[in-house]
């Protein structure tokens, strides 16, 4: 399956310390026909999804503008995100109204210390948590995704039981043994 690969924010919550794009994360916002111009390219190149990315995706001005476009030719969308934006409510149902299809949800760790580590930001455990909750519950196709460090390796196990009792996919994204991590 083809499938776009978009970036709508140069934002994110999280200060992630195995982020590859964290260095272009400079708050400016991605313009609208920029994101409907790469949408049609390529669709007209045979590409069938979209997966909208950021920094945090969720925070791009355009993003509802985004999945309903795209999914109004036709394309399965996707959103790869922090996920604690998700814990307010009616968020997801805008999601979900626009035609996403699926969400992505980075948690490094059962652990709010080793994910407080990970994130930057103490807030990010909770908040997260409580979107990949309400995540796994709506129509949305959910995904845990973790990306494995020095610091998480022995959680995976505990991340592979979250996933399956909230009957959704889990995905080791990245392996980053170090990074920033140390």
């Amino acid at each position: 399956m083809q499938t776009l690969v978009l970036p709508v924010s140069r934002g994110c919550p999280n200060q992630c310390v195995f982020c590859d794009v964290a260095p272009r994360l400079d708050g400016a916002r991605v313009p609208a026909p920029g994101i409907k111009q790469a949408i049609d390219d390529a669709r007209a190149a045979g590409a069938v999804r979209v997966v909208l990315t950021g920094g945090e995706p969720l925070l791009g001005r355009h993003v509802l503008r985004a999945i309903g476009y795209a999914h109004g030719i036709g394309m399965r969308t996707a959103v790869s995100t922090s996920g604690r934006l998700l814990s307010d409510p009616g968020i997801l149902g805008r999601l979900e109204a626009a035609g996403l299809d699926e969400a992505a949800i980075g948690l490094h760790s059962v652990d709010p210390a080793i994910h407080t580590t990970l994130t930057g930001d103490p807030a990010a455990h909770p908040q997260t948590l409580t979107g990949l909750r309400a995540a796994a519950a709506s129509s949305l196709h959910t995904t845990l995704r973790t990306v494995l460090t020095a610091h998480n390796l022995d959680e995976v196990e505990a991340l592979v039981d979250l996933a399956a009792e909230l009957g959704i996919a889990f995905e080791l994204r990245n392996v980053r043994p170090e990074g920033r991590a140390t």
